[in-house]
């Protein structure tokens, strides 16, 4: 099952045992965030634990890679050609919001056939557990989300205006999924009740 957000957002529910199956392959990088293996970018509110294509690495969770992307391809009716950057983060709880970088809402101001998959690794089921967030806005009485203009050679942009605007939750179990285009805004919520652990992956499409 997936819940259908115009071509911009999708949130993906999936029940599939294969998928399942190949997604346990995930669970030995997500223990890795808490050793101090030397490949762990540590920043103040979160470990990430780069995965380079054609890595040992890479290798071990490839199954799942192609089911994933081949579920996003049927989804979305294209094809992917090519794989970005592949990344597994733990973010960690915070007795208080967190106001700066990826937790402010943004967007990361990427070409338009360039999409993020956000998996998560644990159950983010309900509210303060560090949870995708994205904006949407009322268009002919339809809330669509709200995307950004792309300027090419510029970074990440945070000049949003919240005025009308929706805020949308992204709550699922471990293996579900949210596909977005990056100019979408968006940000990270602060994981309260617990740490929140992700693999994100970047895909070009056709």
């Amino acid at each position: 099952m997936y819940i259908y957000i115009m071509n911009i957002v999708k949130e993906i529910t999936n029940n599939d045992t294969v998928y399942y199956d190949a997604f346990k392959l995930l669970l030995d990088f997500k223990k890795n965030l808490d050793t101090n293996n030397n490949n762990i970018i540590k920043a103040d509110h979160w470990n990430a634990y780069p995965i380079k294509i054609n890595s040992n690495d890479y290798l071990k969770i490839k199954p799942f890679v192609d089911i994933l992307i081949k579920n996003v391809e049927n989804i979305l009716q294209k094809s992917c050609t090519d794989i970005g950057k592949i990344v597994v983060v733990k973010t960690f709880t915070s007795n208080k919001q967190i106001n700066t970088g990826a937790f402010v809402w943004h967007w990361d101001n990427g070409p338009p056939d360039i999409l993020d998959i956000l998996v998560y690794l644990n159950n983010v089921d309900q509210p303060n557990c560090g949870e995708f967030e994205y904006l949407t806005k009322l268009v002919d009485n339809v809330y669509v989300p709200d995307i950004n203009t792309y300027f090419k050679d510029r970074g990440g942009m945070r000049n949003i205006n919240l005025n009308n605007k929706k805020i949308n939750k992204f709550l699922g179990k471990e293996g579900d999924y949210v596909i977005f285009q990056n100019n979408v805004s968006h940000r990270a919520s602060t994981p309260i009740i617990q740490n929140r652990y992700r693999l994100s992956i970047q895909i070009q499409l056709n």
